[in-house]
């Protein structure tokens, strides 16, 4: 129930999180935007960062062993040796974006407002935040996908392996 339960709330989080970037980039987009709207949007997205570190933190040290010997023994081995090492090397820099975005906004803005400069910081962290989300939560697919082809491969293994083991 658990891993079923983590294994669509951490990528679904990861939407909302993006959702919320876009929004806070269209914010931006107007002459006269919420700076109230920005700084609940930016501490939202540091408070889903966080959470979105701990579950996958949880799933990779509870779940992601057994599935990984899944992905080497498959069709697609590099889904794991190229996929999820990139994304567990990434993750670090969203999770330090996703904290250092309400940073940016809180200290730049003042009075109720960004000016050109802070504008111009917010949406190059945002930017950056939003390009990181987007490759991990494709390499995540990819390696769904390897777990999926390497599941099926060691089952035929295994399967294998009993009928001969019968004769």
């Amino acid at each position: 129930m658990i891993k079923t339960l983590l294994l669509l709330l951490h990528p679904a989080m990861g939407m909302v999180m993006m959702g919320m970037l876009v929004w806070i980039l269209a914010q931006l987009q107007h002459e006269t935007c919420s700076y109230r709207m920005l700084k609940r949007l930016s501490v939202t997205v540091a408070l889903l960062g966080l959470a979105i570190w701990i579950t996958a933190g949880y799933w990779y040290v509870v779940y992601y062993p057994a599935e990984k010997m899944d992905i080497l023994h498959g069709a697609m081995p590099w889904a794991h040796t190229l996929f999820m090492e990139t994304k567990e090397h990434l993750f670090l820099s969203v999770a330090i974006l996703a904290l250092y975005l309400p940073i940016v906004v809180f200290s730049e803005g003042s009075e109720g407002y960004l000016d050109l400069q802070g504008r111009k910081l917010v949406r190059t962290v945002a930017w950056s935040l939003l390009l990181l989300l987007l490759f991990i939560e494709g390499a995540g697919a990819i390696v769904a996908q390897g777990v999926k082809h390497g599941a099926g491969t060691v089952q035929k293994i295994e399967r294998g392996a009993s009928h001969a083991a019968k004769l």
